[in-house]
C-alpha cells in the first residue's frame, strides 16, 4: 500500500525539470534487463507469436521494438536473426543513464553465435553463423569502454513519444513491446501509431502488465478518481494508465487493427483485493474483468 500524499509529492517534485534531470543521472540501472536470458526470452516469444500466425519475421524484416528500457540487446538479437533493421522506440533515454554495457553486449554476440538454437528464427538451416557476425559487426562497433550503434541496422530513437514515432507510414513488419503499454499516458492514440506505421499485413505483440505496480498483491489503484491519480503519478518514470484488458482490446480494435489473440496471463486470485470503491472508468467492468492482472495480445495490421 501507499500513501496519495506521499505519492502526490514524489511526483510533483519529479515534474521539476532540475530535479527531473537530476533523478535522471543519478537513475539506479536497470540491473534486471542486463540479463541475456531476459533478451533471449523476450525475442523468441514476440516473434515466435508472429511466426506462428504465419510471418516470416525476422528475416529481412524492419521491426520495432516500444521501450526497449535499460539495454538493445533485442535488437541485436533480432539482427542476428536475419532482421533488415530494428527500430528502438523509447520515451527516455534509459541507455545513457545506465552503467557501461560494453561487457554485456560482447557476451550477448558471443552467446548469440555459440548458441544460435535460441534465437528466433523460422528455419535454423537458413541461419549461417558467418553472415550473422557480419551483420553484427556492421550494426554495433567497440572502442575499449564505448559501444556505438549504427542506425542503419539499430536506431535508438529516444526520447520518443510512441503517439509520433518518426517513421513513414506503413513502413514497419514487426512491431512489439513487453510490459511497456502499461505506462504510456494516451494508449488508444499509441494503437492508432502503431496502425499508422505498420504495414498492411504486418504483425503486432505486446505483453502487457495490468498490476498495480505501488500494490503488486492487490488494485488499490482503481479507487482514485482520474484527476487524483493523475496528481499522484503523471511524472514518474513508473507512470501506470490503470486500462485493464478489456480498454486495451477496444483501443487495438479502434485503430483497425485486427486480433488474432488475446490470452489472460495473470489473474488476481484474491477478489477481496478488489477495492470495494473504485473509480467510475471502472464501475462498468465485470469482477472478471479486474481480474485480469496480465494480458498477451497477437494481432495483424
Amino acid at each position: 500500500m501507499y500513501s496519495p500524499i506521499a505519492r502526490i509529492v514524489r511526483n510533483q517534485l519529479a515534474g521539476i525539470p532540475l530535479l527531473r534531470r537530476w533523478r535522471d543521472a543519478c537513475g539506479e540501472p536497470l540491473q534486471q534487463y542486463h540479463d541475456i536470458s531476459y533478451n533471449v526470452g523476450v525475442c523468441r516469444h514476440h516473434i515466435g507469436a508472429a511466426q506462428r500466425l504465419g510471418s516470416l519475421a525476422p528475416l529481412g524484416q524492419t521491426l520495432v521494438e516500444i521501450g526497449p528500457g535499460g539495454n538493445l540487446g533485442n535488437a541485436l538479437i533480432l539482427i542476428a536473426s536475419g532482421a533488415r533493421r530494428v527500430y528502438c522506440v523509447d520515451n527516455y533515454r534509459h541507455v545513457d543513464f545506465q552503467f557501461k554495457l560494453t561487457q554485456f553486449y560482447r557476451d550477448l554476440i558471443a552467446d548469440i553465435l555459440a548458441h544460435p538454437d535460441q534465437l528466433p528464427i523460422t528455419d535454423p538451416a537458413l541461419w549461417d553463423r558467418r553472415r550473422a557476425a557480419q551483420a553484427l559487426a556492421e550494426a554495433v562497433t567497440f572502442a575499449r569502454d564505448t559501444v556505438t550503434f549504427n542506425p542503419d541496422r539499430i536506431a535508438y530513437l529516444a526520447p520518443c513519444d510512441a503517439q509520433t514515432i518518426p517513421l513513414p507510414d506503413q513502413s514497419i513488419d514487426v512491431l512489439f513491446s513487453h510490459a511497456v503499454l502499461e505506462h504510456v499516458k494516451h494508449p488508444a492514440a499509441v494503437c492508432r501509431e502503431f496502425s499508422r506505421i505498420i504495414k498492411p499485413g504486418g504483425y503486432f505483440s505486446h505483453v502487457i502488465d495490468l498490476r498495480d505496480h505501488f500494490d503488486p498483491c492487490g488494485l488499490a489503484m482503481l479507487r482514485y478518481p482520474a484527476w487524483l491519480w493523475h496528481l499522484m503519478s503523471s511524472n514518474s518514470h513508473g507512470h501506470v494508465n490503470r486500462c485493464r484488458a478489456a480498454h486495451f482490446e477496444q483501443f487495438f480494435r479502434d485503430a483497425g487493427l485486427t486480433l488474432l489473440q488475446l490470452q489472460a496471463t495473470a489473474i488476481l486470485g484474491d477478489v477481496e483485493r478488489i477495492p470495494m470503491v473504485i473509480s467510475k472508468e471502472f464501475s462498468g467492468l465485470s469482477i472478471k474483468q479486474l481480474r485480469i492482472l496480465g494480458l498477451s495480445v497477437v494481432g495483424i495490421r
